[in-house]
């Protein structure tokens, strides 16, 4: 369950409790970086209301993870925020969510990996051999690497989830329920096959083996294509890089790399 943590409910919460069901929640931070992205609709605060919901959780069991997105508002202090939130929030299920493309630059935060990549590794380094956690989306890459494996996808929207609107749309991916593109199927309809869905196969079939313009790239095999989402709102069609994993791979491999040539881990210690 992914939510932004405003907002506890003790009988939702006992329902995960009994089906075993963890809960993400969005921070982005101790209270100066948090409260300056993540406001109500009225303006005030709410980092010390999703703190107190998360410690509500915690004490009834339930496993927590967090989702921290990167931004203007604290892209430079990643490796802190992490200190912050295993030593103090304790939570150690933690990633750095790389920004979203937003349409027409409408988002005063938005940070280009280009920028925030760097930190985010120095982030990594600080988690793994300092505090003995992994940062999440690094990991997945790690994993594959690790294990000599391909990672043909990134994005559970490229052929791993059916996102369902709340007016019973059918979709591939969760940030365009608002607008509704790429939603041809609703649950309503009895004729709708979601085998057939022409949507669906086009996402499912993005991965970077089938985009030309991947071809010779050297980090092919652990970038899983990054966000359809991205493309599509950098530049109007799923079919494009994602603008943002891009930089970040070309900086992630050498500092797999480097890790290992000073003889770190790539992981904790067990």
């Amino acid at each position: 369950m992914i939510t932004n943590g405003t907002i506890y409910n003790e009988k939702i919460a006992n329902l995960f409790k009994r089906h075993g069901s963890a809960i993400c929640i969005s921070l982005d931070g101790m209270a100066s970086q948090h409260d300056a992205a993540r406001v109500t609709h009225e303006g005030a605060p709410t980092h010390s209301k999703i703190v107190e919901n998360i410690k509500r959780y915690q004490d009834k069991g339930i496993r927590l993870g967090i989702s921290c997105t990167i931004g203007r508002h604290n892209y430079d202090v990643l490796a802190e925020l992490s200190r912050f939130f295993v030593r103090e929030i304790g939570v150690t299920d933690i990633e750095f969510q790389m920004p979203y493309q937003v349409p027409d630059a409408g988002n005063a935060f938005y940070v280009s990996m280009s920028n925030a990549a760097d930190q985010m590794l120095r982030a990594a380094d600080v988690m793994i051999d300092e505090l003995g956690v992994d940062e999440y989306t690094t990991l997945r890459r790690l994993e594959s690497f690790i294990n000599g494996h391909w990672r043909h996808r990134d994005c559970g929207a490229s052929g791993g989830q059916i996102v369902i609107s709340p007016t019973g749309k059918i979709g591939p991916c969760h940030s365009l329920v608002g607008s509704g593109t790429c939603f041809n199927g609703n649950v309503n309809d009895p004729e709708y096959d979601v085998f057939e869905d022409p949507v669906l196969s086009e996402w499912s079939a993005r991965i970077p083996v089938n985009m030309p313009q991947c071809e010779g790239c050297s980090f092919i095999a652990l970038c899983g294509g990054g966000c359809p989402y991205n493309a599509l709102t950098a530049y109007g069609t799923i079919w494009e890089k994602d603008p943002q994993v891009c930089p970040y791979l070309e900086r992630l491999v050498p500092w797999i790399l480097l890790r290992l040539w000073h003889g770190k881990r790539l992981a904790p210690a067990a």
